[in-house]
């Protein structure tokens, strides 16, 4: 796993290689938005990572991961514009506390 910059790191904050049961990598980056619960994650946010994903040598999973929420057009984007639903997550501060929790 690798952390990028902080700024200006091109839509990834994380970037995750992982190898699967069947040997194949997987490349995974992350964009972390620690927000305040009423500061929503926008649809830019989500269109520019989407951009990214599709970038030479992008990887095949995109997460968008917050402390907030979303708003209606950023989770409308990532249902019906990303090309399947397999490329893109939109993780909340719910999701994130269900990960943690699962974790141990």
């Amino acid at each position: 796993m690798e952390l990028t910059k902080r700024t200006r790191d091109g839509g990834k904050d994380i970037i995750a290689i992982s190898r699967d049961n069947f040997g194949v990598s997987l490349k995974y980056f992350v964009e972390c938005k620690h927000y305040s619960e009423g500061n929503k994650v926008g649809v830019e946010v989500v269109r520019a990572l989407h951009g990214v994903r599709n970038t030479k040598d992008g990887p095949n999973k995109t997460i968008i991961a917050t402390t907030s929420s979303f708003t209606a057009d950023a989770i409308s984007f990532a249902e019906t514009e990303a090309t399947s639903r397999w490329d893109m997550t939109l993780a909340d501060y719910n999701q994130i506390m269900d990960w943690i929790g699962g974790y141990g």
